[in-house]
């Protein structure tokens, strides 16, 4: 029995909060790293000791602000000078300063506080609904296909998750750049790390499906094109204005939704560089922004053939028209109903354009405006 889209999206929702959500965190609150008062006790020694001297200061200088203002208070009472005054009242300006100044030498991030439990739902969710619903036509996957697509997401895997384990296993203090300590770091624990690269593991897997479906569409429409080239009759044909006109809308559609699930990922990484400016997250976004336009490209390939057979058609139309037709009012009239065939308008390509470019430019900006 098949299920209908909507028992389907919630089958999708469900496993997503379940591999994204829940199982990360019932690890991490396991393990103690799920909220803020015990993930103190998970982080190294070194960074506990920079923590404390930077809170043993800041109380510090807060019992000083207080005690000036307590003589300031009784300034009568103890006779005080006017040059003691403006020392106390100088001092008290600098401790002021200097707590408005101060900022943790280090930022904790336990599960319940980090961005990475909204990140896995949402990308899983974004790449099964690509899989289920946006699935190019004349595409069909057997076990032979599965296989053929692991080399692939091992590939895709390896490349976005070098980076982390260079950061994890090579970056571990903060004289060579680290601010951040999250939970699933791998020297607060190891397994929120292990899961985090399970989790790595079947949005590579997710990714290559995808990129093999269009990849096959791809194929398809090449040779389908390749045999409707002969017949320019076909530019006049309804229903391949509406093909390519629905292979751009489910183009359109498909680098959104996926879009969407890049942007939250690379997001949490320009969060970390610009508000926390901590660099060692840098070849991560990197790493997000390849596969990103990759993906795009991968998509954009079967529009792109659509597209410019149904031009390389259009053309010889226009050819054919110019050596057959004898009435000069006839060809003028064919010609110009010819011209003004145009199965996607410039104000969809440019709105399209406007879009994928802003998802792209969403996950900086908004880091830079928080």
């Amino acid at each position: 029995m098949s299920l209908g889209p909507f028992p389907k999206f919630g089958l999708i929702a469900a496993i997503s909060l379940v591999l994204g959500l829940l199982i990360p965190g019932l690890i991490a609150y396991r393990d103690g790293v799920f909220f803020e008062d015990t993930f103190q006790q998970h982080i190294p020694q070194q960074a506990l000791q920079q923590l404390n001297a930077y809170e043993s200061r800041r109380v510090a200088l807060e019992r000083g602000v207080t005690r000036i203002d307590l003589a300031l208070r009784n300034a009568n009472a103890v006779n005080l000078t006017p040059s003691q005054l403006t020392v106390l009242l100088s001092l008290r300006s600098s401790y002021e300063a200097a707590l408005k100044a101060g900022k943790p030498p280090l930022v904790l991030q336990p599960y319940l506080e980090h961005i990475l439990m909204y990140l896995w739902p949402i990308r899983y969710c974004c790449l099964f609904t690509l899989i289920v619903f946006f699935s190019p036509s004349g595409t069909s996957f057997s076990r032979r296909t599965m296989l053929a697509i692991t080399p692939l997401a091992l590939g895709i895997f390896v490349f976005v998750v070098w980076p982390l384990w260079a950061r994890n296993l090579v970056e571990l203090t903060a004289s060579q750049g680290r601010i951040v300590y999250a939970y699933a770091n791998f020297d607060v624990d190891r397994w929120s790390f292990l899961v985090q690269q399970c989790n790595f593991a079947v949005f590579a897997f997710l990714l290559a499906v995808i990129w093999r479906q269009w990849d096959d569409f791809f194929r398809g429409s090449s040779k389908s094109n390749g045999s409707s080239a002969a017949d320019f009759q076909v530019v006049f044909d309804p229903e391949e204005l509406n093909r390519v006109y629905r292979a751009f809308d489910n183009w359109l559609s498909s680098v959104v939704i996926l879009s969407i699930g890049f942007a939250t990922f690379t997001a949490v990484f320009w969060s970390l560089i610009l508000r926390y400016h901590d660099h060692t997250y840098i070849y991560e976004v990197i790493a997000g922004h390849v596969l990103w336009f990759v993906s795009v490209m991968i998509l954009i390939r079967p529009l792109k053939a659509i597209w410019g057979q149904w031009h390389y058609t259009k053309m010889r139309a226009r050819s054919v028209l110019l050596a057959t037709e004898q009435r000069v009012d006839m060809l003028e009239a064919k010609l110009e109903a010819l011209k003004d065939l145009q199965p996607i308008g410039p104000w969809r390509i440019g709105t399209a354009t406007l879009t994928v470019l802003s998802l792209v430019a969403a996950p900086i900006v908004q880091a830079l405006l928080k």
